[in-house]
Protein backbone atom coordinates (compact mmCIF):
# COMPACT_ATOMS: atom_id res chain seq x y z
CA UNK A 1 0.00 0.00 0.00
CA UNK A 2 1.27 3.48 -0.82
CA UNK A 3 1.03 6.21 1.79
CA UNK A 4 1.34 9.96 1.63
CA UNK A 5 1.30 12.66 4.29
CA UNK A 6 2.01 16.28 5.04
CA UNK A 7 5.61 16.46 6.24
CA UNK A 8 4.94 19.32 8.69
CA UNK A 9 2.15 17.27 10.28
CA UNK A 10 4.49 14.26 10.42
CA UNK A 11 7.06 16.32 12.34
CA UNK A 12 4.44 17.42 14.88
CA UNK A 13 3.14 13.84 15.18
CA UNK A 14 6.67 12.49 15.73
CA UNK A 15 7.27 14.99 18.55
CA UNK A 16 3.89 14.39 20.17
CA UNK A 17 3.58 10.60 19.82
CA UNK A 18 7.20 9.54 19.17
CA UNK A 19 6.28 7.77 15.94
CA UNK A 20 6.54 8.96 12.35
CA UNK A 21 4.07 8.29 9.57
CA UNK A 22 6.68 6.21 7.74
CA UNK A 23 6.04 3.50 10.37
CA UNK A 24 2.77 2.77 8.52
CA UNK A 25 4.88 0.71 6.10
CA UNK A 26 4.86 -1.98 8.81
CA UNK A 27 1.13 -1.76 9.62
CA UNK A 28 -0.43 -5.23 9.55
CA UNK A 29 -3.75 -4.79 7.73
CA UNK A 30 -4.61 -8.46 8.31
CA UNK A 31 -5.24 -7.65 11.98
CA UNK A 32 -6.76 -4.18 11.71
CA UNK A 33 -10.08 -2.89 12.98
CA UNK A 34 -11.77 -0.03 11.14
CA UNK A 35 -14.17 2.72 12.13
CA UNK A 36 -15.37 5.45 9.77
CA UNK A 37 -16.41 8.99 10.63
CA UNK A 38 -16.72 12.40 8.99
CA UNK A 39 -14.38 15.17 10.03
CA UNK A 40 -13.45 18.44 8.35
CA UNK A 41 -15.84 17.63 5.49
CA UNK A 42 -14.32 14.30 4.52
CA UNK A 43 -14.69 10.65 5.40
CA UNK A 44 -11.87 9.55 7.68
CA UNK A 45 -11.06 6.12 8.96
CA UNK A 46 -9.66 5.17 12.35
CA UNK A 47 -7.67 1.97 11.95
CA UNK A 48 -6.17 0.08 14.86
CA UNK A 49 -3.61 -2.62 14.28
CA UNK A 50 -0.12 -3.85 14.99
CA UNK A 51 3.15 -2.41 13.83
CA UNK A 52 5.76 -4.84 15.02
CA UNK A 53 4.96 -5.85 18.60
CA UNK A 54 2.90 -2.76 19.45
CA UNK A 55 -0.66 -1.69 18.71
CA UNK A 56 -1.24 1.65 16.98
CA UNK A 57 -4.17 3.85 16.02
CA UNK A 58 -4.02 5.75 12.73
CA UNK A 59 -6.42 8.16 11.12
CA UNK A 60 -6.31 7.87 7.35
CA UNK A 61 -8.12 9.29 4.34
CA UNK A 62 -8.45 7.30 1.13
CA UNK A 63 -7.45 9.31 -1.94
CA UNK A 64 -5.29 8.21 -4.86
CA UNK A 65 -3.03 6.94 -2.13
CA UNK A 66 -3.76 6.40 1.53
CA UNK A 67 -3.12 9.70 3.31
CA UNK A 68 -1.96 9.41 6.92
CA UNK A 69 -3.47 12.14 9.10
CA UNK A 70 -2.22 10.89 12.48
CA UNK A 71 -0.52 7.88 14.06
CA UNK A 72 -0.18 7.14 17.76
CA UNK A 73 0.00 4.24 20.19
CA UNK A 74 -3.47 2.78 20.81
CA UNK A 75 -5.17 3.75 24.05
CA UNK A 76 -5.96 1.17 26.70
CA UNK A 77 -9.63 1.14 25.61
CA UNK A 78 -8.65 0.70 21.94
CA UNK A 79 -6.30 -2.17 22.86
CA UNK A 80 -9.04 -3.85 24.88
CA UNK A 81 -11.57 -3.53 22.01
CA UNK A 82 -9.00 -4.75 19.48
CA UNK A 83 -8.20 -7.82 21.59
CA UNK A 84 -11.91 -8.57 21.89
CA UNK A 85 -12.20 -8.46 18.09
CA UNK A 86 -9.23 -10.75 17.40
CA UNK A 87 -8.97 -12.92 20.50
CA UNK A 88 -12.60 -13.32 21.53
Amino acid sequence: MEYEWDEAKNTVNRRKHRVGFDAMAGFDWNFATREWHFEEGEERELVIGPIGDSLYAAVIVERERTRVVSLRPATQRERRNWRREFHG
